[in-house]
Parts: C-alpha cells; structure tokens; sequence
C-alpha cells in the first residue's frame, strides 16, 4: 500500500482498530500528516514524506527500524501518545504539548525541542520512564499562565546531555554553565537546572516594586475616600 501526497490529510484508526504500516507500505508526498482518532497507528518501516507528522489523538507508535527520514518535525497534543520502540532514535524536531505522552523503548535524539504549557495550574512533568531523551541543542518553551513557582519540565531514569540553547516565549535566556541557563523575559526570571530539569520562575524586581507601587496607591486612595 502507498500512501502519497500526504499533504493535510488525516490516519485515523478507530479506537479499537490498529493500522500497521510495514515494509511495502509508504506515506510520501511534499506535505505531512495527521494522525487523529482513538486508535492505534503501528509503523514498522521507514517513511519518507518530507512534512509533519501530527499526533494529535490516540497512539502512534515506530517500531523495528521504523524512522522518519525526511519529516521535519513531529507534534504531539495533549492527551495523545508518541512511543519509539524502533531500534533508530528519533531525531527530527519534537514538539511536545504538556500532557502529551511519550513512551517506548526507544530513543528520542531531537534536533531541536519545542514544549507548551501553562503555568497558572501548575506544569504536568513530562514523565519519560525508561524512555532515553538525549537533551541537546535548542529547548524552546512557549508557556502561557506564567506565574512564579517551580516547575518539573522531565523526568526519567534515561535523560542525557544538555541543552546548549534555551528559549522562553522567543527570548533567549543565558547560558551559564553545565547546561544551566538564566534570564528574564516579560516581567519574570527564570532558571533552568539541568541536574533536575526544574524550571524556577519567578517576578523581575522591577515588575514587583510596580506592583508593590500599585498596592500602596490603591490604599491611600481608599483612605483618602474612607477620611
């Protein structure tokens, strides 16, 4: 079975259903792919479309020596599973939305690593098991709800390397040794350790004094109203 000019369009296995791709069966085309639905997409060979590869539902899985030789990148939604259990690390960009899930017993070598999250509830760690995540090059954070606190971006018995780039919200924050970073960007400063892959986040003096100016104001104006 080849599946070509894959441009936009959708795989989506019923919940109960697993669609295996093997040896002969190939996605092809300038464009990438969507996998959405409940069920289960099995790939076991490599395949070399030259777009993305969106798993936005459900569970794709790569095994044997199954890869993606010539997709740029890969995204995972929230709620949806991603396991590389192929005997070849994935190297393409990774684009993790937080609670996506990525499993396997394979291993993930991005190119580059781009998370969401929102911060306001708290950050769900991405979990990585037994998982192998090599960290290097660029880890680029889009984060929404940003408040101060403390956040666990990974963990996992398998996580090497460092990060030798760090974004947040397109700023880039400094490197300051060991692949630990630091800098601020929209009113906060934030670290990232890499010992513990913890995120500190946490108000820009100046943006607290502004605030701390506000409050004082508010009072008087109520005192003077009150007098």
């Amino acid at each position: 079975m080849g599946l070509s000019n894959v441009a936009g369009n959708r795989i989506e296995p019923e919940a109960t259903r697993t669609l295996t791709l093997a040896t002969t069966d190939q996605l092809t085309g300038a464009g990438g792919f969507t996998k959405g639905d409940a069920g289960t997409l099995a790939i076991s060979a490599s395949q070399n479309f030259a777009g993305s590869a969106v798993v936005s539902a459900g569970t794709m899985v790569l095994s044997s020596a199954a890869t993606f030789t010539a997709a740029s990148n890969v995204t995972v939604n929230a709620g949806a599973t991603f396991s590389n259990n192929s005997s070849v690390a994935l190297s393409r960009d990774l684009v993790l939305a937080e609670g996506a899930i990525v499993a396997g017993t394979g291993a993930f070598a991005p190119t580059s690593l781009t998370i969401t999250g929102d911060l306001s509830d708290g950050f769900t760690t991405f979990a990585m098991g037994s998982t192998s995540l090599t960290k290097s090059n660029t880890l680029a954070m889009t984060l929404t709800g940003i408040t101060n606190g403390s956040f666990t971006l990974f963990s996992g018995s398998a996580l090497t390397g460092t990060f030798s780039a760090l974004t947040v919200n397109g700023t880039a924050l400094t490197n300051i040794g060991s692949g630990n970073f630091a800098g601020s960007a929209g009113g906060f400063d934030y670290t990232f350790t890499d010992s513990s892959n913890v995120l500190g986040v946490v108000p820009e003096p100046s943006t607290m004094a502004l605030v701390g100016l506000g409050l004082a104001t508010l009072l008087w104006m109520r005192r003077k109203r009150s007098a």
